[in-house]
């Protein structure tokens, strides 16, 4: 009988060698692999959690070159194979299905809400939704005499007005990358600077009202042609901090701006019927504005639900285009 002499470590190697040389590659048993691939997707799912789509791609990419410096390893040392191609398969099955649910969230959150190219960057960048505190701007329109105008006019009539109103605000407002929040009734509330940070959002909501107006004016033109009479629309703006977030219940969410800056942009709205104003903006938002357009004082008042006056100008035109 001959005595083995060898140590633990130079038998193993000589079987590797042998394994090797053989062409013979032994296969884990199954449960390792399970194992693996289970890990591996556990790991990506906790880390989506905290980082952002470029940083997991950057450490999935690391994972993927560990499970393969570990098969080759596992190859030299002991001639298995260990198969890293189920835990990068199955990676990448999951980052593409993490993405693709996660648009589909995002677009079904407010994707009809926001122009493309505002969806698009949220898409790109991640942009926070579950709650922050930031600086807006928002806008509040309301028609003047719409309740006159229904009485006189067929709902089939009025209802094509108002739809053709609709989308032709709604344009103006994308196309100043604006979020349209909510429709009240014939009102409308559009919020800049949020999802995205916009450092001009003051500006992109007073282009906005100035151009809902000449809108409008298009609109009354072809509707006094057709017989369906004029509708008159006051707008305010204003500018402060403002809750902004994925709100609702579990059923159905939305993503939307909540705060006194809203409240009081509603409040100032209501002011345009009393003034006969058109525009109204507030001293927050002139403050940013600056020489960038051309107002009337209209003093300090005192609006329902805040202690102090309010200052509010009556905005004229834009010196910039």
């Amino acid at each position: 009988m001959t005595a083995d002499t060898g140590a633990p470590g130079t038998n193993a190697s000589a079987l590797a060698e042998l394994n090797r040389e053989s062409g013979v590659l032994l296969p884990p048993p199954w449960y390792l692999n399970l194992a693996l691939l289970t890990a591996v997707c556990v790991a990506i799912s906790v880390l989506s959690l905290w980082l952002r789509p470029v940083w997991l791609a950057v450490v999935g990419l690391g994972l993927v070159s560990a499970l393969v410096a570990a098969s080759y390893e596992a190859y030299t040392r002991g001639g298995y194979w260990l198969d890293f191609l189920a835990p990068l398969v199955g990676t990448l099955v999951y980052l593409q299905g993490a993405h693709w649910l996660r648009r589909r969230r995002l677009r079904s959150a407010f994707g009809q809400y926001v122009s493309p190219e505002v969806m698009d960057q949220v898409l790109r960048t991640g942009a926070p939704l579950g709650g922050e505190v930031r600086r807006v701007s928002v806008l509040m329109s309301d028609l003047r005499g719409f309740t006159t105008l229904s009485e006189r006019l067929p709902p089939q009539i009025v209802s094509e007005m108002m739809n053709d109103y609709f989308t032709a605000m709604v344009d103006v407002i994308l196309a100043r990358r604006g979020l349209v929040q909510d429709f009240i009734g014939d009102a409308i509330m559009a919020v800049y600077g949020a999802p995205l940070h916009d450092p001009d959002h003051c500006w992109h909501a007073a282009c906005t009202a100035v151009e809902m107006h000449a809108a409008l004016e298009s609109l009354n033109r072809r509707w006094e042609a057709e017989g369906r009479g004029p509708l008159a629309m006051g707008i305010a703006v204003h500018t402060g901090e403002a809750f902004a977030g994925t709100l609702g219940a579990p059923r159905k969410k939305k993503y939307a701006v909540l705060g006194d800056t809203v409240n009081l942009t509603s409040r100032m709205e209501g002011l345009n019927r009393d003034l006969g104003t058109g525009i109204l903006i507030s001293g927050a938002a002139l403050a940013v504005l600056k020489d960038r357009v051309v107002v009337r004082d209209r003093g300090s008042v005192t609006v329902k639900g805040r202690r102090e006056p309010v200052e509010i100008f009556e905005l004229l035109s834009l010196k910039e285009g």
